[in-house]
This record gives structure tokens, C-alpha cells and sequence, in this order.
């Protein structure tokens, strides 16, 4: 089994599947199951079940494609290793991949996606895991302090400009591009953690699979060479 993880736009899609007919082995787009199961886009599942639901769906996803022990090639979420347990599946999976690329390449291919809709902005998942924590403490200690900060959430979301134009998305130019460096600094090391393999996600789809195959010919070179001899059939 061969994991690709790194950070969305990474190219973990894109490598897995051209990997995966290289090899002759199933693909699987977690995403993309995920979607399936849900019945909707992984933005839609979020805003009706929230966060918290969509991570724990995904670590059972992951779990049960490792414990199936098929051989295959995985293209993980860009999120899957925030949660410690799946950073341990990663960590002992048979060969885990991790495609780096720097701030920049992730701004332009995520700005030329035909469907970018489908993925929540990494800056509306902070924000949102930021609004979480904060209601579960008003609500400890003050009920209506919740309403009213959701109330002046939903008044600033409905605001315009000052030329009476809506505030341009999230995804375009700078703020995207500090949004991306936000995530690559809070997930680069848990990405390395767990990864047998660290390649750069710039270079060319073919070389990354080529030498991708590689390190899956040298593991198992090695793992003939410690393997007993066996035995002469009389």
C-alpha cells in the first residue's frame, strides 16, 4: 500500500492515479470516497455536520483501508494528518509519500481549480475551528454571549465594500497565498513525521511516480535479502 499525503494542490491526486496505472493497482481518492458516502461535497457535509464529524469520517476511512491490507495507492486528504491517530497509521503503512511543494505553486494551481468550490478555504476551516472552541467556552460560562457572537459573525459575512461590490473570496491573490504559508507552517513537520518519503510535488507527475516505483523496488530487494533461504526440494 502507498499513501500520498501533502498539503491541498499538492498534486496527490493527480500523481496517485498515474502511479496507480503504472503499477496496475487500484486508486483511491479519499476525497472522492468521502463525497460518495456523504451524498454531497465535502464543503456542503461541513457546513451541515461541521469539522469535527467530517476529521472522524475520515480517520475511519483510513483506518479501514489499512486494515483491508489490499494493495493499492491512496491519495489522502490535505488534512489527514492533523489528527495523531492517523499521523500513527501513516507512520507504519507499508510506504507513506509526502509531495512538498512551496506556497506559491499551491496558490496558482488552487487558483486555476475548475471546481474550488467543492473544498472549504483552509482559512474558513481555521476560522471556523477558532468560532468551535470559542462557543464551547461562552457556553460554559454565558449562553447569550454565543448568539451574539454568531449574530456579529453573520452581520460581517452579509457586509459589502465601500463601492457597494461584495468583498472579493478568500482564494484570490495575497490573502490566498498567506493562508497557504499559514498551513504549510502548521502542517510541514506532522507531514514529515509520518512520511517514508519526501519528494518535490514542482517536479513533473512522470518523475515522481518513476521514482516513486523506485523506492517500492528497493524495499522489496531488501526485504529478499533479509528473508531466509529456502530450502532444496528433494
Amino acid at each position: 500500500m502507498i499513501f500520498l499525503t501533502g498539503q491541498r494542490a499538492s498534486g496527490k491526486s493527480r500523481t496517485g492515479a498515474a502511479l496507480a496505472k503504472k503499477l496496475g493497482l487500484p486508486h483511491i481518492d479519499m476525497d472522492v470516497e468521502l463525497e460518495i458516502s456523504f451524498g454531497k461535497s465535502i464543503s456542503a457535509y461541513v457546513a451541515a455536520a461541521g469539522w469535527p464529524a467530517f476529521r472522524e469520517r475520515e480517520g475511519k476511512l483510513l483506518a479501514r483501508l489499512i486494515q483491508a491490507a489490499t494493495p493499492m495507492v491512496v491519495s489522502t486528504g490535505g488534512g489527514v494528518i492533523l489528527a495523531e491517530e492517523n499521523r500513527r497509521l501513516l507512520c507504519n503503512a507499508p510506504l507513506t509519500v509526502y509531495l512538498n511543494a512551496p506556497a506559491d505553486t499551491l496558490m496558482n494551481r488552487r487558483l486555476q481549480d475548475p471546481q474550488p468550490e467543492r473544498r472549504p478555504p483552509l482559512q474558513a476551516i481555521q476560522a471556523t475551528q477558532a468560532s468551535q472552541a470559542r462557543q464551547e467556552d461562552q457556553a460554559i460560562q454565558d449562553g447569550q454571549a454565543i448568539q451574539e457572537g454568531q449574530a456579529n459573525q453573520t452581520n460581517q459575512a452579509l457586509q459589502t465594500s465601500q463601492d457597494g461590490q461584495a468583498p472579493q473570496p478568500l482564494q484570490e491573490g495575497q490573502d490566498l497565498l498567506l493562508e497557504i504559508e499559514g498551513a504549510i507552517a502548521e502542517r510541514d513537520e506532522l507531514y514529515r513525521s509520518c512520511a517514508h518519503l519526501v519528494l518535490d510535488a514542482t517536479r513533473p507527475t512522470d518523475e515522481l511516480v518513476e521514482e516513486i516505483i523506485g523506492q517500492v523496488a528497493l524495499a522489496i530487494l531488501r526485504l529478499l535479502n533479509n528473508a531466509p533461504p529456502k530450502k532444496a526440494k528433494k
